[in-house]
């Protein structure tokens, strides 16, 4: 509920998603995929990510970034959506 952590759990998500796809300068995938395969830690960090309602915009980054995590789980459950997350892609501002 603290509106700073979840947006730093939120930014951790999105970096790790683009440095699945990038890679970043600092951490090379030997580093980086212990990190992103833990069941442990990862689903933990995605329930924070999602507690609170996200922009559209803001999803769609995080789908990308989900999608590249779920690969590497191996689990799509492990980091499920909450019920708004469809509606927000889907609403058009009025």
């Amino acid at each position: 509920t603290d509106i700073v952590i979840h947006a730093n759990l939120l930014q951790f998500v999105l970096i790790l998603g683009h440095a699945l796809s990038h890679g970043l300068k600092v951490l090379g995938p030997s580093e980086l995929h212990p990190l992103v395969s833990d069941k442990d830690i990862i689903p933990l960090v995605w329930q924070g990510v999602v507690s609170n309602r996200l922009q559209p915009r803001t999803i769609g980054s995080l789908k990308e970034a989900r999608a590249r995590l779920v690969e590497l789980l191996g689990c799509e459950e492990l980091l499920s959506v909450p019920e708004w997350w469809d509606k927000t892609t889907q609403e058009t501002p009025g």
